[in-house]
Formats: structure tokens, C-alpha cells, sequence
């Protein structure tokens, strides 16, 4: 299966609370592919950008060291599929000479492949069923998080585009397939701002 090599650029602030989009971009192009995350997990994605450690380890440190002691080493996060509106992945690892793959979310993943330096592929099929490219650029900025919490009050993400202006880059294609898996998700407010901007075509 054919993947391509993605970069985290950043993350956008959602237009409701606590709800965030995470932005990976290829490589070797323009295409982007935006994964809603949680608030928590945000913060992680933030801390692992930038590099930092609080004072008291949180979940993905603690899994760090684990992952150290028990002498895994992993290879890179691919995601592979989309089932029912959520994002699928694994981490490829190494272990007494062995290599296997555990499932896991894409944002844990990401977290990971973050601290580590690990390569994060994607499907080609998925990267051109779901990748947009967005007219404005976003660098991500750092700012300075001394207090674990929800990152509206940690950090500042970047705003540019809510998630009703992040539906305008997609194609009518893109948005009719999203609708889908919103739908068959349960995901009925999602599904309603994508059926607003489907409405505008």
C-alpha cells in the first residue's frame, strides 16, 4: 500500500469548545490533512511540537518511559483508514529483533511520532480522498505552558480558520463523503455544518 510522508504544521482552534483540528501536510507537496482532536489531546500534540516537559510527566511521558525501559523501538505511525468518520492508525515497533504494529489514534500516535522523530505516513488513497489545500499558510508559533490543562487556557493554537471556514477548502466531493461518515458516526453536528456549506455550493 502506496503512503505518503506527512509534517504537523499546526493546530486550529475549533468553533466549539474543546474541539480542535490537527494539520499535516506532505512533504513533498500542498496537500493537507486536517484530524479533529480533543482538547487534552491538543495539548499533548502542542507540548510534543515544541519540545517541552512540565514539571510532573503526563500520559505520553509516562508512556515514553516505558517505551525506553522496555527497550521497544518504534519505526513510524502510519494512518491507514478512515472507519465510520474517525481516523484509523498504528505505530510499526521493533522488539527482541521482532517488528509488529499496535493500533492506536492518530493524535497518540502523532504524539509519539513527535518525540521520537518518527516518519507519520498516510495512504495515498486517504491523503486524496480527504487532503485540501488551504489558500492561507499556518506556522505554527509556540508559546510558553507551565500548567497542565484545557490548551484554550494553556496556550493559544492557531485561530486562523474555525471549522466552518476550514469546510471551504474542500471539494464538493470531499464534503459529500465527510457528510457520510459524520452521519453514519453519529455525528450530527458536524454533519449539520457540513451540510450548511454543501447548501452555499
Amino acid at each position: 500500500m502506496s503512503e505518503i510522508t506527512l509534517k504537523v504544521i499546526g493546530l486550529i482552534q475549533g468553533t466549539t469548545d474543546g474541539n480542535y483540528s490537527l494539520l499535516l501536510q506532505e512533504e513533498e507537496g500542498e496537500r493537507r490533512l486536517p484530524i479533529l482532536i480533543g482538547a487534552f489531546e491538543a495539548q499533548a500534540v502542542a507540548l510534543a511540537i515544541e519540545k517541552k516537559e512540565l514539571k510532573r510527566p503526563l500520559t505520553h511521558d509516562l508512556l515514553e518511559r516505558f517505551i525506553d525501559i522496555g527497550g521497544v523501538k518504534l519505526q513510524h505511525l502510519s494512518i491507514h483508514s478512515l472507519i465510520e468518520g474517525v481516523f484509523q492508525a498504528h505505530l510499526l515497533y521493533k522488539h527482541n529483533k521482532k517488528e509488529d504494529t499496535i493500533n492506536c489514534r492518530p493524535s497518540d500516535g502523532i504524539v509519539l511520532a513527535l518525540k521520537y522523530d518518527l516518519p507519520i505516513r498516510v495512504t495515498q488513497s486517504l491523503l486524496q480522498d480527504y487532503g485540501i489545500i488551504m489558500d492561507e499558510p499556518l506556522i505554527y508559533e509556540e508559546d510558553h505552558i507551565d500548567q497542565p490543562g484545557r490548551p484554550q487556557e494553556d496556550l493559544q493554537p492557531q485561530t486562523a480558520k474555525s471549522f466552518e471556514d476550514l469546510l471551504h477548502d474542500f471539494s464538493k466531493e470531499q464534503l459529500e463523503k465527510m457528510l457520510i461518515d459524520a452521519e453514519a458516526n453519529e455525528d450530527y453536528e458536524k454533519a449539520a455544518k457540513i451540510r450548511d456549506e454543501l447548501n452555499k455550493r
